[in-house]
């Protein structure tokens, strides 16, 4: 049974758009391609750097890879970011997935199964290989029918997110809250201070925020493997209060579009304005840039997250989530 869900309100293909500018915006550290779909690890961190997801029926958005986002990856193989198409190091197939590899075009056959049963075996397998559950990723109104298939074999829904978007030709400021109130309902501070936005280096800001980024060592040698082979422009913002940063986020421009990524504060800087600073920074920066489109993904469950993003103008587009095998 398919979630009980609000309509999007974007379309199918702004949906596919954006589904786009998400996963090369977020790149993995190698994808493999399977039947119509992309199956992307990288070591765990994050869902959607380690989950399948359905390779894109219009042609300009066939097959996402984090070197070049219409580059089709090799057959079976794993591509590594940054690694030219066609040079990939093909891995021996596991289960029959190689030979079962195909690309599809946009009018599939309304007969065929999204996901057929060897298929389905093939993919658990393939993340199991890596010490990783196997995870799909499902677009609102954009799934083909994967979600039903899912939902037919019992796999339980792991996470809801939401997609909000703006157009950028008239930014404004966000409209100020009630008095007493941050955003949401959350009352703020009345020493709130003054913060200032700081532009840093990857370095910087990978050295620096790892405390508000990552929680192992393994995720913060990834996300800067993750970063490192990053294709697009990207901004790394914070707020430092005295020496340290309490607060972070990370901009990503690509093809007209800035996605606002990783935005963080420190447990003992939230409800004083933070995220607020950093949001009307980034979208300034975006329109300086040349950006049309301003965009993020928030958990659908973060009410105190998602009516800040609105008070910048932000509106929800679709949802996504995730089902685990």
């Amino acid at each position: 049974m398919s979630l009980p869900l609000p309509a999007p309100s974007a379309s199918t293909e702004e949906i596919l758009a954006l589904e786009h500018a998400s996963l090369c915006a977020w790149p993995a550290l190698a994808t493999a391609a399977a039947g119509p779909f992309l199956l992307r690890h990288a070591n765990g961190f994050t869902r959607r750097a380690n989950s399948a997801v359905l390779a894109f029926p219009l042609p300009s958005l066939s097959v996402v890879s984090g070197a070049d986002c219409n580059a089709a990856p090799g057959l079976g193989s794993d591509i590594t970011p940054g690694t030219p198409p066609g040079t990939a190091k093909t891995e021996p197939p596991q289960n029959g997935l190689q030979a079962r590899v195909q690309q599809k075009g946009p009018h599939e056959d309304a007969a065929t199964p999204i996901l057929p049963d060897a298929l389905f075996r093939d993919i658990c397998a393939w993340y199991a290989a890596r010490n990783l559950p196997p995870l799909f990723r499902i677009p609102q109104a954009a799934d083909r029918g994967l979600d039903a298939a899912l939902a037919a074999r019992g796999c339980p829904v792991q996470e809801v997110s939401l997609v909000m978007s703006r157009p950028l030709h008239a930014f404004a400021h966000p409209q100020p809250c009630p008095p007493g109130t941050a955003f949401g309902e959350m009352p703020q501070r009345q020493t709130a201070p003054d913060w200032q936005v700081a532009s840093l280096s990857r370095e910087e800001w990978l050295n620096a925020a790892r405390h508000l980024l990552t929680e192992t060592p393994l995720a913060q040698a990834t996300l800067e493997r993750m970063l490192a082979l990053h294709t697009g422009h990207c901004d790394f913002h914070a707020i430092h209060h005295g020496s340290a940063i309490v607060s972070c986020a990370l901009g990503v421009f690509m093809e007209g579009m800035y996605g606002l990524y990783s935005i963080r504060t420190a447990e003992s800087c939230r409800r004083q304005g933070c995220a607020t600073a950093l949001v009307s920074a980034m979208m300034q920066h975006a329109r300086q840039l040349g950006a049309h489109t301003a965009w993020l993904q928030v958990l659908a469950a973060n009410a105190p997250a998602i009516r800040l993003y609105e008070r910048f103008g932000f509106v929800p587009r679709y949802r996504y989530w995730y089902r685990s095998a």
